[in-house]
């Protein structure tokens, strides 16, 4: 494994667009590491995470990744969370429900909208129960295929970020995938979704205040121009560019924390489409590592 490690960094730091045992990754020579899934050595699967740094002009931190995804220094880009087929049906099956809604708006009259949000059907009872609404929920079978991809990211991050997983939902014995099956997880309002944005379709910078965030990417870079994550260092000025953009193959989570200030880039053309999850448990310790420290997050959507 240490070999192999090895090998991966070389390849990163000769390209910025590798190819590395099979998957595509953007990363930066001066702020990523490489290393591989300790699941796919279960799994005996060639799947490799990468570190990104926030701030491109710094090297990655020596600290231990865990650590400086809390700190709201990196981003850890994990390919393969969600299968082809499972992002080629939710992009179908999303794009179909987006179109439908927006025809009926213009049906009526109203004015067009550029990002399309899509709760789970769990979320949008929450939201209606919160005395809020939504536009349109997920159709019933990508919901279906959403909830198995968000059991998946939850078990990447229990087993391959032990010390993670222990900091921000407690060291007990139960899983994080118990913790949502058992209704102890809060999630950001109207998530988990899928978001597809339209041309001219963006999300503004904002912070999930969370303990931790899963974006993944649906739709190939091919069906839309523009778009991807922006973020920010901690303290930066939202008037100035991110200092890093990810847009990374389809299927691909990434996992930062919720004191991370990010945004959807708007997109040219196309259509894209995201799912993203943005939870913590019901806990008044994980408050800390969510950047509120004690106030009220903002009740906004997410990206």
């Amino acid at each position: 494994l240490i070999a192999a490690s090895t090998h991966t960094r070389a390849i990163v730091a000769l390209c910025g667009w590798s190819y590395v045992l099979g998957f595509k990754a953007n990363v930066r020579p001066t702020g990523s590491r490489v290393r591989l899934l300790k699941s796919a050595v279960r799994l005996d699967m060639e799947r490799f995470w990468s570190q990104e740094c926030i701030d491109s002009t710094m090297p990655v931190s020596d600290l231990p990744v865990e650590e400086s995804l809390i700190r709201g220094e990196s981003v850890v880009v994990i390919p393969g969370v969600a299968t082809d087929l499972e992002c080629r049906d939710l992009v179908k099956l999303c794009s179909q429900e987006a179109s439908q809604y927006w025809e009926k708006r213009a049906a009526f009259g109203l004015p067009a909208e550029q990002l399309v949000r899509m709760p789970c059907m769990s979320a949008g009872v929450r939201t209606q129960l919160a005395g809020e609404d939504y536009q349109t929920l997920l159709p019933l079978e990508a919901d279906e295929i959403a909830e198995t991809v968000l059991k998946r990211a939850m078990t990447f991050i229990e087993e391959d970020f032990p010390r993670l997983k222990r900091k921000l939902f407690g060291a007990g014995s139960k899983t994080i995938c118990d913790m949502y099956k058992d209704g102890e997880l809060e999630f950001s309002t109207r998530e988990p979704a899928v978001n597809v944005y339209a041309p001219d379709g963006d999300f503004p910078a904002h912070k999930d205040h969370k303990s931790i965030t899963v974006l993944i990417p649906l739709s190939s870079n091919d069906d839309f121009i523009g778009g991807g994550t922006g973020f920010w260092p901690q303290g930066s000025e939202i008037a100035w560019r991110p200092s890093m953009v990810l847009r990374p193959e389809p299927g691909t989570a990434m996992l930062f924390c919720g004191q991370v200030q990010h945004s959807g880039i708007p997109i040219e053309s196309g259509e894209r489409v995201v799912f993203v999850a943005s939870f913590s448990p019901h806990s008044i310790e994980a408050l800390k590592y969510t950047g509120t420290r004690g106030r009220k997050a903002r009740r906004l959507p997410r990206e």
